[in-house]
């Protein structure tokens, strides 16, 4: 089975069954429904026999052994967990992410952790009525941001109903390496309900480093392009159909 095809099944597991076997059946049929993926190559990649394959998908067993999981996720390329939607993506959720690029494994990973960590917040939140985010807290390494796993949650009851309705991450600046524009622990409250607008500052992941910066519009050759300028640094300058991943646009500061 082929790798970046599965990389992109990946980004559409579902979580919604109470059931964990719902979630690991609804998700394996996803997969066996495509056209160049069987029953056979499921089995012959993740050694478990047809014939289980076939009662999990088509029977009525309503448990699975771990031992049985951890085959058909390692296969899959994808965590037990996402396989039985404990940690599963929403297509929804996924709507916050703008334009994703096919990412390096490692990176296409912290991608679906972080969305993955505000889908867990925005449910055990729900009932106590606050609106939460999470914030990514990324570490300076030769003069560049760093994904981390690091994270902490961020209540925004408090911020205009605009910022609330649109912000869906926020990125905390663990350094100074961005002043005078953000102070140290400032955290930049990201959206990505539209694309962004000229001038606006962005956040984007490139080759493995996180950037701030500007989106520059321009024409060439009769056609409309983007770029994205450093905030700081003018020689980074890279265009938009290079960037790794578009994380969203910066809509408010908040500070701490």
């Amino acid at each position: 089975m082929e790798n970046e095809k599965l990389k992109k099944l990946s980004l559409h597991l579902v979580s919604h069954h109470t059931n964990p076997v719902d979630n690991l059946r609804e998700n394996l049929l996803m997969y066996v429904a495509q056209p160049d993926i069987t029953l056979k190559n499921i089995a012959d990649a993740s050694s478990v026999s047809i014939d289980t394959l076939k009662s999990l998908l088509y029977g009525k067993v309503t448990d699975c052994k771990i031992s049985t999981a951890e085959k058909l996720a390692c296969a899959l390329g994808i965590t037990v967990s996402e396989l039985i939607g404990s940690h599963s993506v929403d297509s929804l959720t996924l709507k916050n992410i703008a334009n994703c690029r096919l990412l390096p494994e490692h990176q296409l990973y912290l991608v679906r952790w972080f969305i993955n960590r505000q889908v867990d917040i925005a449910f055990n939140q729900r009932e106590k009525g606050k609106k939460m985010i999470s914030v990514i807290k990324p570490f300076m390494r030769n003069h560049s941001l760093k994904m981390t796993n690091m994270m902490e949650p961020l209540c925004i009851d408090h911020l205009s109903e605009d910022v609330k309705a649109n912000v869906f991450l926020g990125l905390e600046l663990t350094c100074d390496h961005y002043m005078p524009y953000f102070s140290p622990y400032d955290i930049l409250l990201i959206a990505a309900d539209r694309e962004a607008l000229d001038g606006e500052l962005c956040v984007v992941i490139y080759y493995e480093n996180i950037f701030i910066a500007r989106k520059h519009i321009y024409t060439e050759n009769g056609q409309t392009r983007a770029e994205y300028l450093g905030l700081l640094d003018s020689t980074f300058r890279v265009k938009e159909a290079d960037v790794d991943s578009k994380i969203g646009y910066v809509v408010d500061v908040y500070h701490p």
